[in-house]
């Protein structure tokens, strides 16, 4: 694979997490959090879909004025991506990945310019703010906040099991060196559902879709 193939993977996870509109596939996002949250061990929470960002702010504020803290005491850890990331760290260093590591270093550069949720998140907090309420940080499980490393692990991914037909007849399952790729499928499928951002806690995830458009200046 080469970097025109990485720009394209770059091209379509930044349709996934920007230009797909504003749906969600509730019954496999419902599905996928419940995953995510067996992979910490935590029971299956209830789900709240919102309109934006902001709204899943206000609402947890609502929630807190209401009493309601005891849903937002304690916030689940899942261990779904850092079970993906061991995967990937028992892989690196084999010949496989260092063939592939100067693709890789184009894409990292690439993906940075395109990671844009340290600006949509800061954009969001100053809202929150001037709202003067309390802003509750977003977790890590959602596209925005994964879209660069998830263009990462699929890149790599791919690559390994090209890399693996090329040198072998037997079909390759289950794993791509130190890649569980079930594992990570099912993580990106989660991402697929529509899960823009989202706040995870015990019994209770909040779930922003994603906007209905884009402007970039």
């Amino acid at each position: 694979m080469m970097t025109d193939d990485i720009e394209k993977i770059i091209d379509d996870w930044g349709s996934e997490t920007f230009f797909k509109g504003d749906g969600i596939d509730e019954e496999h996002l419902e599905e996928g959090i419940a995953w995510l949250y067996s992979s910490g061990l935590e029971s299956r929470p209830h789900v709240l879909i919102l309109d934006s960002p902001l709204a899943c702010q206000i609402e947890l504020n609502r929630m807190e004025k209401k009493g309601l803290q005891k849903y937002l005491s304690s916030a689940a850890s899942p261990e779904a991506w850092q079970r993906i990331k061991s995967f990937m760290f028992s892989f690196s260093g084999t010949e496989a990945w260092c063939n592939t590591l100067p693709v890789v270093k184009t894409a990292q550069s690439i993906a940075r310019l395109c990671a844009l949720d340290r600006l949509i998140t800061g954009n969001i907090q100053d809202a929150v703010t001037k709202r003067t309420i309390r802003f509750h940080k977003f977790s890590a499980d959602n596209l925005l906040n994964r879209f660069s490393k998830i263009v990462f692990y699929d890149f790599m991914c791919r690559s390994v099991l090209a890399a693996r037909e090329r040198s072998t007849s037997r079909k390759v399952q289950g794993h791509a060196g130190g890649i569980n790729i079930h594992y990570l499928k099912h993580y990106m499928d989660f991402l697929r559902t529509g899960c823009f951002l989202s706040l995870f806690f015990q019994g209770l995830a909040l779930i922003s879709r994603r906007p209905k458009r884009v402007r970039f200046d």
